[in-house]
């Protein structure tokens, strides 16, 4: 039958638009919570779309039957469902319009869940008092289905109210939605209301005996507004999601932008920071030093008249000066170049940061090499940034007269697994409990050691030295 296709072709779109909406408000509650007005917008367009799928099966279910309690089985269902997804349309046109009456809003939804429920209860639902027969409707192409009759309800007056007073709100809701500008979308929900409006009125004429008896255009009326909604909230939709994207890019601009500046911050700082350090090593050592070789100098002339023999141990002690002032100043310009610290073996990067302590200091330490192969970039470098850490360490807290580095790698060439590294000293030592939470020099080392995936080790007693040990894999 054709009347039967068409409406289930209609009850099918229906259902795939509720469904459709179904999914894009799950959507939206799992991205964006589940109190956003487009979630609740489109979730109860959703459920009103269903609902008038629903409807429409059962209205095919009715048009099949042929008697009287056949189709009041299916009829007041129908009729019930078609009110309670008036509610959820009466809803969903308040939130697209944001005019939200609230009391107006609930007494329509009670005055139709009323109905809903009364249409379900009373023997012949709302609409009839009575039934009193069947009359048979003919279609202009050769169909023909068969129709209640009888007596009128006098709740059909209470319907009739609460039609004219959902007509007239959403009138004035889409008359306010134009005023404050959102003119297409009030014109696409006029032209939507405007036709069910006529819809409803040609029902009223038929069944006042003015028209003849025709099919309700109702449904029709309902998938028009469905489908013309539905278009608007799918260019809603895509142009939010445009907004989205481009929102999106530029906050991530943005957030490229703010980390170079500050990483250019951190790199100046630090920068900054190491500056600073060496020119306090270049004024506590290579200064001093220099001052000491001038003093030595001028002072050899009349040591020479008076005391000749002092001669020969003034020009040692201006030699180991002129030593240890060039392994200082070695030492600095590798620090100086950021490529300083990984071009040449790590065990000549030591001897050289062994040579310039010993000279500034009264410390006597002795360098153990066991490896002369470079290590990777980064392991070298937090290699020898602990080492420069623990013999500051040595020099500032420790008292020690004597310190050792040892610095061992097996067959490095060939991919060893073990890279070991050990600074240790004769000094004061310490307890774990009187460290301070916030000492900087032992977290540096560690997270030195954690950035390479090394496991440090630091073991220490009062008046029994220091130990710092460092095991770096390959694996790692």
């Amino acid at each position: 039958m054709i009347f039967t296709s068409i409406l289930s072709s209609s009850a099918a779109i229906l259902l795939y638009t509720g469904l459709l909406f179904l999914n894009i408000s799950i959507r939206k509650g799992d991205s964006a919570g589940s109190r956003t007005a487009g979630r609740s917008i489109y979730l109860i367009f959703a459920l009103s779309s269903l609902l008038y799928g629903i409807h429409l099966l059962f209205e095919i279910m009715t048009i099949q039957q042929e008697t009287i309690p056949g189709i009041l089985l299916f009829f007041k269902p129908q009729v019930a469902v078609e009110l309670v997804a008036g509610i959820f349309w009466l809803w969903a046109i308040a939130h697209y319009t944001q005019v939200k009456p609230r009391r107006l809003l609930w007494l329509l939804t009670s005055i139709f869940s009323l109905l809903a429920t009364l249409n379900l209860v009373l023997p012949y639902g709302y609409i009839w008092q009575e039934v009193s027969g069947l009359q048979s409707i003919n279609l202009p192409w050769g169909e023909s289905y068969v129709h209640l009759m009888g007596i009128p309800h006098p709740l059909i007056v209470l319907g009739t109210v609460t039609n004219i007073l959902t007509f007239s709100f959403i009138f004035y809701a889409c008359f306010r939605q134009y005023q404050q500008g959102e003119h297409q979308k009030a014109s696409i929900l006029a032209f939507c209301i405007v036709i069910l409006l006529i819809s409803t009125i040609h029902i009223y004429l038929v069944d006042a005996g003015v028209l003849p008896q025709f099919i309700s255009t109702v449904p029709f009326t309902f998938l028009i507004m469905i489908i013309l909604m539905s278009l608007q909230f799918a260019d809603e939709i895509v142009k939010t999601e445009l907004k989205l994207k481009y929102y999106n890019t530029h906050l991530e601009q943005i957030i490229e932008v703010r980390t170079q500046e500050l990483k250019a911050a951190i790199q100046e700082a630090t920068l900054l920071e190491e500056r600073n350090r060496i020119a306090g090593e270049l004024h506590d050592s290579v200064n001093q030093s220099l001052h000491s070789l001038v003093m030595i100098a001028d002072s050899l002339p009349k040591i020479q008249q008076t005391f000749p023999e002092e001669i020969p141990p003034g020009l040692r002690k201006i030699k180991d000066l002129a030593q240890g002032t060039l392994a200082e100043m070695r030492n600095l310009l590798v620090e100086l170049r950021p490529q300083g610290l990984v071009d040449k073996p790590l065990g000549e990067l030591l001897r050289q940061l062994s040579q310039a302590i010993a000279h500034r200091t009264s410390l006597n330490l002795t360098t153990y090499i066991g490896c002369d192969s470079k290590l990777p970039p980064q392991v070298q470098i937090c290699f020898y940034r602990i080492v420069q850490e623990a013999l500051n360490n040595v020099v500032r807290h420790a008292k020690a007269q004597h310190a050792e580095i040892h610095f061992n790698c097996k067959h490095l060439d060939c991919h060893s697994d073990r890279v070991q590294l050990l600074v240790k000293d004769d000094g004061l030592g310490f307890s774990k409990e009187n460290i301070l939470p916030g000492n900087l020099g032992l977290n540096f080392m560690k997270e030195r050691a954690e950035k390479i995936g090394a496991c440090l080790k630091i073991s220490s007693k009062p008046g029994q030295g220091t130990k710092v040990l460092v095991d770096w894999f390959i694996s790692n």
